[in-house]
């Protein structure tokens, strides 16, 4: 089997919310002498996400990067979702994603305008908007 056969498992365990699972299979890949893809760390991300496990989002996002994989715009915003509720760490992600060559879209700034109104802050969630606008998003 190659990578793309290992990842359908993965992302199957992912999907039903078995962070665990998917994590074993990860180590099951670099067992194979197998690289991780995108495909890989995104569906390790946005499973810790489903399951509110910001850390663990951050943490396969970091490792991505580490590895020299270079993550999707989907990647960030859904590190940047997890984060939200965090608005520092969120803002930390987005000039990550900015570093990466990305630019943030709707998504990006619905999740940021999100996490302040989960804070209680319509003030950010305000600012968020007027920068979207000015982004000419």
């Amino acid at each position: 089997p190659n990578v793309i056969t290992y990842n359908a498992v993965l992302d199957s365990f992912a999907k039903v919310g078995d962070v665990e699972g998917a994590v074993r299979w990860q180590k099951l890949i670099q067992d194979a002498n197998l690289q991780p893809t995108e495909l890989t760390y995104a569906s390790l991300i946005s499973s810790a996400a489903r399951n509110r496990d910001r850390a663990g989002a951050v943490a396969h996002l970091e490792e991505m990067l580490a590895s020299g994989q270079q993550p999707s715009l989907v990647c960030f915003n859904t590190v940047i979702h997890a984060c939200s509720r965090h608005g520092e760490e969120a803002k930390k992600w987005l000039q990550k994603l900015r570093e990466c060559k990305f630019q943030p879209d709707e998504v990006t700034f619905t999740s940021l305008i999100d996490g302040c109104a989960k804070r209680s802050k319509p003030k950010q969630a305000a600012e968020w908007l007027r920068i979207m606008v000015a982004e000419e998003l």
